[in-house]
């Protein structure tokens, strides 16, 4: 029995010697610049190359059965929403010496791959390239009745992060800091959606004529203050 067993295995051996030396010598050229992760050798037979796992793609534990492939430099195998996905080890938000903005050091080595930069690639600072305050969403124009409510949302970036505050002009020119002694006026900030992001809310219960005006959002940090403005219209 016992070598029966060993005939077996010997058999097994070869025809995945056989396979593999096979297939070794056929293997298809991979370029690095295919690969925005890196390379590894192939699970069956350790001998082509093939591309790792970018972030976002879903791969194998390392002790884990092979199926999809192993995460690639600077990524790591998290388990996410049931799957794992490659994740970046480093979330920072950095300014790559290309003048570019990234998510993320993976993301800016793989723009280095795309564009054969490899070796001249760098993080210039931690933190996006221009660190000025910039609202990316604007309030926008409303038209509502009286006694209603209103809603007006600004959202910004910095670095670091950006203040929200809220001025209105209504029709005879004269201009508040909101939201002064008004208790119909609520104003809300929290941080997000994105790291580095502020939005802002000006939310006004049981419209009044009196709110008619222009509400201007300030987005401000150390480096620089953005504006954006927007007419709420009141009608009876």
């Amino acid at each position: 029995m016992r070598v029966l067993l060993f005939v077996l295995s010997l058999l097994v051996v070869t025809v995945i010697s056989d396979k593999c030396e096979e297939k070794c010598a056929k293997c298809e050229v991979v370029e690095r610049s295919e690969c925005l992760a890196g390379m590894e050798k192939d699970p069956e037979c350790g001998c082509c190359d093939i591309c790792s796992r970018f972030e976002g793609q879903k791969c194998d534990q390392k002790e884990a059965r092979y199926k999809h492939g192993h995460c690639g430099d600077g990524l790591e195998c998290r388990s996410i929403g049931g799957d794992n996905i490659c994740q970046c080890v480093w979330e920072e938000i950095i300014c790559g010496s290309d003048g570019v903005t990234y998510n993320n050091l993976c993301q800016m080595m793989a723009a280095a791959v795309r564009e054969a930069k490899r070796e001249t690639m760098e993080v210039k600072t931690v933190g996006p390239c221009d660190p000025g305050a910039h609202i990316v969403t604007k309030p926008e124009y409303v038209r509502n009745t009286t006694n209603n409510n209103v809603v007006l949302a600004c959202e910004a970036i910095g670095f670091p992060t950006p203040s929200i505050n809220w001025v209105v002009t209504r029709a005879n020119n004269k201009t508040f800091v909101m939201p002064g002694d008004d208790n119909h006026i609520v104003i809300s900030t929290r941080g997000g959606p994105e790291k580095y992001h502020v939005t802002g809310w000006l939310q006004i219960e049981h419209l009044l004529k009196r709110h008619e005006g222009d509400y201007t959002c300030i987005a401000a940090n150390e480096h620089k203050e953005d504006r954006a403005k927007a007419r709420i219209k009141v009608v009876n």
